[in-house]
C-alpha cells in the first residue's frame, strides 16, 4: 500500500457486535508485542461494557470498509477526572496523516466534552517517534512508570514489626479467607465480577503452584500473595513477579512485611532464587509508604512508559 494513499479511507466510531474489538486486539498486539500477555477481544468487550463507554471515545480507520488500520481509544476517569487518551496505534503501511487525524481529532472532542479533566497520554520509552509525537501536542512528562529489580536475599534479611504481624503459607483450606480479602481490596473489583471468578483464579493458578503467603494483624488476613517466574513477551530474561498482591482495605503498610515474606518463601523452597523479584510502582498512583518500601532495598530501575499529561488543560 502506498503509503501516501488517503482514498478509500473511511473512519466510525465504536459499535458493539460487529467484530470490532477482534481488530481492534489485531492492531494493539501488533504494536504492543513485549506486553505482558496478547489483549484479546473477548477482554476488550468486557472492558467496554463494564465502563459503558461513550462509543465516540474509540475511532477507527478503515480501508474498502474491512480492512482496520488504525484506532484511538480514550478512557474516561470521572474519579480522578482524567482523560486517558491511547496512542494511535496502526498496522504497517498505514497512510501518512491517519495517525495523526485520529489523535487530533480525538483530543478536540475530549477537550470540548470533558473540558475540566485533565489528559494523559501513557507513552512506551520506545519507539521515540512515538514520544516526540505526544511532546508535539503541548504534552509534558509528569511520571514514569518503573520496574524495580529487588534482590530476594536483600530482601528476606530486612525485617518488620512481628508483634504486630503475623504470616503463614496460605492453602486450599484458606479459601474463604482469601476470597473476602480480595473482595475488600477496591483494586480488584474490575478484575473480577463474581465470587466464583475469584475461587476459579485462586484454585486454579494461585493454591494449586504453592508459594502462597498470607500476613495477618490480630488474626485476621490483611495480606496475601504468591511469587511467579515470569518472563515477558519478547524478552530473554526470567524474573520473579508478584502473582496478585491484595490488602485488605487497600491499606499499603502490608506491603512491607508481605513481600519480606515472598523473599523468604522463595529462598526457603529454592524457587528463582537466582532471580530478582520484580516490582513496577509509579511517582503518582503507587502509595508512597510502597515507594518507600521498594527503595530502601536499592533497586535497580528501567522505565517501562512515561505519563504525559497536556499542558494548559488544567492544573496539573
Amino acid at each position: 500500500m502506498n503509503r501516501t494513499e488517503l482514498s478509500n479511507l473511511k473512519y466510525r466510531f465504536y459499535e458493539p457486535n460487529q467484530g470490532l474489538e477482534e481488530l481492534q486486539a489485531k492492531i494493539f498486539n501488533e504494536n504492543n508485542p513485549s506486553g505482558p500477555q496478547p489483549a484479546t477481544a473477548e477482554q476488550i468487550k468486557q472492558r467496554f461494557e463494564e465502563e459503558n463507554i461513550d462509543p465516540q471515545t474509540v475511532r477507527y480507520a478503515f480501508i474498502d470498509d474491512d480492512k482496520m488500520l488504525s484506532y484511538i481509544q480514550a478512557r474516561v476517569r470521572h474519579q480522578s477526572k482524567e482523560i486517558h487518551l491511547g496512542f494511535p496505534w496502526a498496522l504497517e503501511g498505514c497512510p501518512v496523516g491517519v495517525q495523526d487525524k485520529l489523535f487530533d481529532e480525538m483530543l478536540e472532542y475530549t477537550k470540548k466534552k470533558y473540558e475540566n479533566y485533565k489528559i494523559r497520554v501513557n507513552i512506551n520509552v520506545k519507539p521515540k517517534e512515538n514520544v516526540d509525537f505526544i511532546k508535539k501536542r503541548g504534552f509534558i512528562e509528569k511520571n514514569r512508570w518503573l520496574v524495580q529489580y529487588l534482590d530476594l536475599q536483600q530482601i528476606s534479611e530486612s525485617e518488620y514489626n512481628q508483634s504486630r504481624y503475623t504470616s503463614r503459607n496460605g492453602t486450599e483450606k484458606d479459601l474463604e479467607l482469601l476470597v473476602d480479602l480480595i473482595k475488600s481490596d477496591k483494586r480488584y473489583n474490575s478484575a473480577f465480577k463474581t465470587e466464583e471468578d475469584i475461587i476459579n483464579y485462586l484454585n486454579g493458578k494461585v493454591i494449586v503452584d504453592g508459594h502462597l503467603v498470607l500476613v495477618f494483624e490480630d488474626d485476621v488476613l490483611v495480606g496475601a500473595s504468591a511469587p511467579l517466574i515470569f518472563k515477558p513477551p519478547g524478552q530473554d530474561k526470567e524474573n520473579i513477579i508478584l502473582r496478585f498482591a491484595a490488602f485488605r482495605n487497600n491499606d499499603p503498610e502490608v506491603f512491607k512485611p508481605l513481600l519480606i515474606e515472598v523473599a523468604r518463601e522463595c529462598l526457603a523452597t529454592d524457587y528463582g532464587t537466582d532471580k530478582a523479584i520484580a516490582v513496577y510502582t509509579d511517582s503518582m498512583d503507587t502509595p508512597a509508604e510502597q515507594v518507600k518500601v521498594v527503595e530502601s532495598f536499592e533497586p535497580k530501575s528501567e522505565v517501562i512508559f512515561y505519563y504525559f499529561y497536556l499542558e494548559n488543560n488544567t492544573d496539573i
